[in-house]
């Protein structure tokens, strides 16, 4: 029998985890993006390759500052279609305890995830609370729009990590021609033997968006994890744009 209260928060206790042992980690990540033509058929092939920076800090309840750093050579204009996309290390964010109430919750049961049991648990924002989870902005300074979403979690039985989660739109936003964005992360266990500590981290991710008149399909892949701890993360500069409790796209 899935108790929701009991699982969600069992959740949120190793989402609050991850906020507090990540003052900065870096990775590797492999970008794959394929533009969709009018017929549904994949063109114009690209792929990238980031040194990429993430630190995750949450300055008051239920905000997080997130910033990511991409550090190559292209600027995020550059970015295959002109589109950056930011957020995918925080999406579990939706799970932490100041964040869950902002979401209708409901325990579809015991599934399983690569061989191994998992409660699905299915979550929609509610109307009636904050929404600090996705935008979409266009240009570096423009305006945000929020976003909506709804999806799906498969959450580990035995340790209650999140091993995989499935995000889609709740309604589309016409005034920015933003007709579909879904994303599916998958996540698994990265040991950080400098600091004892093993945490639950994106290792793949798949992203479909009709933003705009372009439709894309990306894969995204992460390797060579390293965290910093807080004497090493003030030697390192600090990133150049910042993301604050949003995902944005």
């Amino acid at each position: 029998m899935c108790l929701l209260e009991e699982v969600v928060q069992k959740a949120g206790i190793r989402i609050e985890e991850l906020v507090t042992n990540v003052d900065r980690f870096t990775a590797t990540e492999f970008l794959e993006h394929e533009s969709i033509d009018k017929w549904g058929f994949a063109q114009l092939p690209e792929t990238r390759k980031f040194d990429y920076v993430v630190s995750i800090e949450q300055y008051r309840p239920g905000y997080f500052d997130v910033i990511e750093y991409r550090g190559n050579k292209y600027s995020p204009a550059q970015s295959p279609d002109g589109v950056e996309t930011r957020g995918l290390p925080s999406m579990v964010l939706i799970f932490h305890p100041n964040n869950a109430g902002n979401f209708a919750m409901s325990c579809e049961g015991l599934g399983q995830w690569n061989r191994a049991p998992a409660w699905q648990v299915h979550f929609r924002q509610r109307p009636d609370k904050p929404n600090t989870t996705r935008a979409y902005r266009i240009g570096e300074n423009g305006v945000s729009y929020l976003v909506a979403l709804r999806g799906r979690a498969w959450i580990a039985a035995d340790s209650y990590q999140i091993v995989r989660l499935e995000t889609d739109l709740v309604n589309t936003l016409p005034e920015i021609r933003l007709f579909a964005d879904r994303t599916v992360v998958e996540y698994g266990p990265v040991r950080f033997k400098n600091r004892d500590v093993e945490m639950w981290l994106p290792q793949s991710a798949e992203l479909y968006s009709d933003w705009r008149g372009k439709r894309m399909h990306r894969r995204y892949s992460f390797s060579n994890y390293m965290l910093f701890s807080v004497d090493e993360k003030q030697r390192i500069s600090e990133p150049k744009t910042e993301t604050k409790s949003q995902t944005e796209n």
